[in-house]
């Protein structure tokens, strides 16, 4: 960024009074600043504005020709999946784009109301027979994803429509939630079962609570491991171990129910807990002498 007029002025004085030559040969007295030592109309004054101008003005080109390389970059850079998802997260529900432009003018606009038109909350790109599969999703008031209506999809879908690569075959996904059914065996040490084979309800509350905590920070689009959920449960007090007894999913719109094995990727990008059936059971090694 371009410095002031003022500020190249005043380090061209600094250095220029702190020269030991120059204190020598102005008889200049140590501690006073360049203002107490020379007039603003001295010829010295009148050379250091002189240079201050001149660099300032060459540091503001500087700048402009870095903005225009930057641009430059920007218009040549492959558009990578990546790149599909960070316009995606782009879009400003309610504007326009410039004309001939994949950009908006914000200039006008409030944080606000720019915080507010980025209705595109959650997005990522992937490729499968030469198809770019775009899965969006907007944010409840907690943050977590949420299917987008069609008065925001329709827009957004021209949107992408006017930035994407000629040629290029674009297909937006915005679901519900794909739903999750686990059923699951959690050995706890004997001492925290009750005499109903159960552990307390606050320990209950918090095994469930680490159960849905781990499903619902996954990464948008990421990939749900049973046995991540065991090593998530593992440390909570008490439990010893877990057995992921049965664990299905479905996209949110069918009840085509499929086992997981060893992992899965749900369809809309994210989970929403169906069912949960938790058994408890003791551990007691004494029992497998």
């Amino acid at each position: 960024m371009a410095r002031s007029t003022q500020d190249i002025r005043r380090s061209i004085s600094e250095a220029f009074i702190a020269d030991p030559t120059i204190q020598a040969g102005y008889k200049l007295i140590p501690g006073k600043t360049y203002e107490e030592q020379f007039s603003k109309v001295s010829l010295e004054s009148i050379l250091f504005w002189v240079f201050a101008s001149a660099i300032h003005a060459l540091e503001e080109l500087f700048d402009k020709h870095r903005e225009d390389v930057k641009e430059l970059v920007a218009e040549a850079e492959p558009h990578t999946l990546r790149w599909y998802a960070r316009k995606a997260k782009a879009y400003l529900h309610g504007y326009a784009l410039l004309p001939y432009s994949d950009k908006y003018d914000t200039s006008a606009l409030s944080p606000e109301q720019i915080e507010e038109a980025r209705v595109i909350r959650y997005a990522v790109a992937s490729e499968y027979g030469a198809v770019v599969y775009l899965k969006v999703a907007g944010a409840d008031d907690k943050g977590k994803p949420t299917i987008l209506p069609n008065t925001i999809l329709d827009p957004f879908r021209a949107y992408i429509h006017q930035v994407k690569d000629a040629g290029v075959s674009i297909r937006i996904i915005s679901a519900a939630g794909d739903k999750l059914r686990l059923a699951l065996e959690v050995y706890v040490q004997p001492t925290l079962l009750s005499i109903s084979g159960a552990p307390s309800d606050e320990r209950q509350e918090e095994i469930r609570k680490a159960v849905e905590t781990n499903i619902t920070t996954l990464p948008f689009d990421g990939v749900f491991r049973p046995s991540d959920l065991v090593i998530a449960l593992s440390s909570i007090s008490g439990v010893e171990a877990t057995v992921v007894i049965s664990a299905t999913a479905t996209p949110a719109e069918t009840n085509n129910w499929q086992p997981i094995s060893g992992y899965h990727r749900p369809r809309s990008g994210y989970y929403n807990i169906d069912s949960l059936t938790i058994n408890y059971k003791p551990y007691d090694t004494t029992t497998s002498l």
